[in-house]
């Protein structure tokens, strides 16, 4: 996904989700299936909910984090983008320094929802001040593409920073996951430790037994 620009074709990023759809399909079955045959059977039922609710926790919690880191990444960069795309098209300094104050949450839902912040902060304007700015900067300004094309590279450059992330915890998990003892020899060990404890018992039974 960090691969993708901004204005990208719509094709490439459905194979995209294929192909992450299909990895989390492999990787789900064969998960659970290792944690399911790691416990006994008469604790199966408490692991399987034990399972689900770790996951759905961290679906939960991954999502507040990386929003987080989003909204974090667009915090620094937001405001000098947008005040110098303000300047840039003629705008002025006072409506520069207003469009610079746009929370980083409103910019996003704006570009989602296709809303032009700049329209509604120029009606929130005075009119003298309106007024001073020049109507070609205006319509650039209150044009339906002029928003969505300033806030793109900004708010990509905060998204790849999450992707990033991401891939860092993806990896750590890889990695905690090659070293963890293989399930085979798991219960090989387990195994090994309950015939010994068995033969143990073994001289205690006789005996008793006599």
């Amino acid at each position: 996904l960090v691969l993708l620009p901004a204005d990208f074709i719509y094709i490439f990023m459905g194979i995209l989700l294929f192909v992450f759809g299909a990895g989390m399909g492999m990787f789900t079955a064969p998960n659970t299936a290792a944690v399911m045959s790691s416990v006994s059977p008469d604790v199966r039922g408490s692991a399987s909910g034990m399972l689900t609710t770790l996951r759905n926790v961290g679906t939960t919690a991954s999502m507040g984090i990386f929003f987080t880191i989003l909204i974090l990444g667009l915090t620094t960069s937001l405001p000098h983008t947008l005040s110098s795309a303000v300047i840039s098209a003629g705008g002025g300094s006072t409506l520069a320094g207003e469009m610079s104050k746009l929370p980083p949450t409103e910019a996003i839902f704006a570009a989602l929802l296709g809303i032009n912040p700049g329209t509604v902060i120029l009606g929130l304007l005075p009119a003298h001040v309106v007024s001073s700015i020049p109507t070609s900067a205006q319509h650039i300004i209150e044009a339906r593409t002029w928003f969505p094309t300033i806030f793109a590279p900004a708010f990509i450059k905060s998204l790849h920073i999450v992707f990033y992330v991401g891939a860092a915890i993806v990896f750590a998990g890889a990695i905690i996951s090659i070293l963890r003892e293989p399930l085979s020899k798991s219960k090989k060990t387990k195994a090994d430790r309950k015939s010994a404890k068995d033969q143990s018992e073994l001289p205690d039974k006789a005996v008793k037994m006599k």
